[in-house]
Order: structure tokens, then C-alpha cells, then sequence
């Protein structure tokens, strides 16, 4: 619920500000990493009865954690793909303006979407606290950007309206699979991170060279 409530409060303050999401968001991610090391600098032991019972640990291959993910990953796609919110997501990503004059409400969606992001964040954040037996202010600050890499390595387009959840899904295999074999080899983290910083670039440089080569036809 307070996941909910604080990406909703973000993405009304974007849509009715019309500031930058990107920098908004990080701004938000500073300040409230920073209340959560005011009042606690160390990780916060969780006093569950269930704690270190096997629930999210693996079985076979997959693990009820993974169950989750997978669930969530089908539902946001059958809504992105069949809903009319979900259509009209991608139509404010694609170009907002032109959503409006089609009769899209753009803060509608907007604030859709960074509702849906903070219930998932707060999601991943509990099984992650639950798995882990504390919550660590401080802990997954890297896979923020790894997060991010996955999308765009995905298929998802930095310019907006293009890409599904199977992009998403297609980008957190490949850097999985990437960390899986960098872990087997016994490569240092850093090796891993310009693997990973240089197959994010080449993704980039591949969208940009193709929208170049688009606009260089059309004319």
C-alpha cells in the first residue's frame, strides 16, 4: 500500500507538474533512501514467525519468488496488451501530445504507471527482506541500474512506445545469463559491469543509428 501510494503521488506530481520523470524519480529515490538511512543506518532484523522457513527458496527450478515475478510479468502484459489503460499507455509513451488530441487522458496514465512501478517495487522489496531476514536500507542499490539495462537491453526503446513485457522478460534473461557465466568463469564484479555498461551501450548506439537510417529513408 505505501508502495502504491508513493508512486501514485510521484506520477501525479510529474503529470501535473510536466516535469522530467527521469530526473523526478531519481530526486524521489535520494530522498528516500535518505529518510530510511535517518532512521536506521544498518539492517532492520525482521521478527516473522515464518522467517527461515523454505517458502521462497528454490525447488527444482524454479522458486515461488520466481512464481511471483513470472505472475506479474503475465499480468502487466495481458493488460498492456488487451486493456484499454494499457493501449493508452503505450500511446502517451509514443508521443504525449499527440495522446492528448486523441482524447487520451495523459496524467490518467501516467499516474498509472508510477502506481503500478511502486507496488511492484514494494513487492520486490518484501520478498527480497523476506528472503533475506532484514531490511538493509542500502542493500540492491545496483540492480536499480541493472533494471534499467534489462529494459533497454530487452528491446524497449528509450524514446517510449515501443517494447512489451516480453522485452523486459527477454533483457533480465540475457543480463542473468550474462551474470551466470561471469559468476562460473570467476570474473571480478567489475568485468562483469563493463560487459554489461558495453552491451547497454551498443543497444543504445544500435537504436540511435537505426532511427538515423529511418529518417535518412523517409527523405
Amino acid at each position: 500500500t505505501a508502495g502504491m501510494a508513493l508512486g501514485a503521488a510521484q506520477g501525479y506530481a510529474i503529470a501535473r507538474l510536466r516535469i522530467n520523470s527521469v530526473v523526478f524519480t531519481i530526486g524521489t529515490l535520494i530522498l528516500f533512501r535518505g529518510f530510511a538511512l535517518l532512521f536506521s543506518d544498518q539492517p532492520i532484523p525482521l521478527n516473522d514467525p515464518f522467517i527461515g522457513l523454505p517458502l521462497l527458496n528454490r525447488t527444482g527450478v524454479f522458486s515461488v519468488s520466481i512464481g511471483i515475478a513470472l505472475g506479474v510479468f503475465a499480468v502487466i502484459g495481458l493488460a498492456l496488451a488487451f486493456l484499454r489503460p494499457g493501449r493508452e499507455i503505450y500511446a502517451v509513451g509514443g508521443d504525449r501530445h499527440e495522446a492528448a488530441a486523441a482524447g487520451v487522458s495523459v496524467r490518467r496514465s501516467i499516474i498509472l504507471c508510477f502506481t503500478i512501478s511502486g507496488a511492484c517495487a514494494a513487492l520486490a522489496g518484501a520478498i527480497a527482506a523476506y528472503k533475506g531476514g532484514a531490511a538493509d536500507p542500502q542493500a540492491f542499490g545496483p540492480q536499480l541500474l541493472e533494471a534499467a539495462s534489462a529494459a533497454v537491453i530487452g528491446g524497449i526503446s528509450i524514446r517510449g512506445g515501443r517494447g512489451t513485457i516480453l522485452n523486459v522478460a527477454l533483457g533480465v534473461g540475457i543480463l542473468a545469463a550474462i551474470f551466470a557465466g561471469m559468476a562460473a568463469r570467476g570474473a571480478a564484479e567489475y568485468v562483469t559491469e563493463l560487459v554489461t555498461g558495453g552491451l547497454l551501450i551498443a543497444v543504445i548506439a544500435g537504436e540511435w543509428l537505426t532511427g538515423r537510417l529511418g529518417q535518412r529513408a523517409i527523405i
